[in-house]
């Protein structure tokens, strides 16, 4: 069964590397005889500190690289789950989704994961696709719909990568 990490592991993993860098690269830890410390140029502190930071840039770049577009907040914070059976009496919207799940790219429909459906109380709904590329990654699409049922906005975000 596959399990999605979730963002605390990596930013867990990656202090990790960092502390332990820190801890190898960092003040201190000198090559330097004691009675020479004083001597010292900027050159040989440079040659200290420069692998440091040069592994603390690769973790932030990495880290920073590999997050995309997940919305700061929820979507779906003021929504409830419903009844798939709620979704499949709602032609219109039924028709929509399942329009949508065809227009994806092959590799999106490749993986294609369960559906689920939101009421707000409101009147409005949601539908939440979620896709697997690659059989790793998973994308969550959400289609918004009015009370007249007509689509009105589409949110697609990367949720989490699954391991094996």
């Amino acid at each position: 069964m596959k399990t999605p990490i979730k963002n605390s592991v990596k930013h867990f993993g990656l202090t990790f590397l960092v502390l332990l860098a820190a801890f190898i690269f960092g003040a201190g830890c000198t090559t330097q005889p004691k009675t020479n410390i004083m001597k010292k140029t900027l050159k040989n502190r440079l040659n200290n500190i420069v692998p440091f930071f040069t592994i603390l840039m690769s973790a932030l770049i990495f880290e920073c690289g590999c997050n995309t577009s997940r919305p700061a907040s929820d979507p779906l914070a003021d929504f409830h789950v419903s009844s798939l059976g709620n979704l499949d009496s709602n032609k219109a919207i039924t028709d929509d989704y399942k329009d949508y799940i065809q227009k994806l790219s092959p590799e999106e429909k490749k993986y294609l994961g369960p559906v689920f459906y939101f009421e707000d109380g409101t009147g409005q709904h949601a539908v939440r696709i979620e896709t697997d590329i690659g059989g790793k990654d998973c994308w969550y699409h959400i289609l918004f719909y009015d009370k007249d049922n007509k689509r009105i906005k589409v949110i697609k975000y990367f949720y989490g990568r699954y391991i094996s």
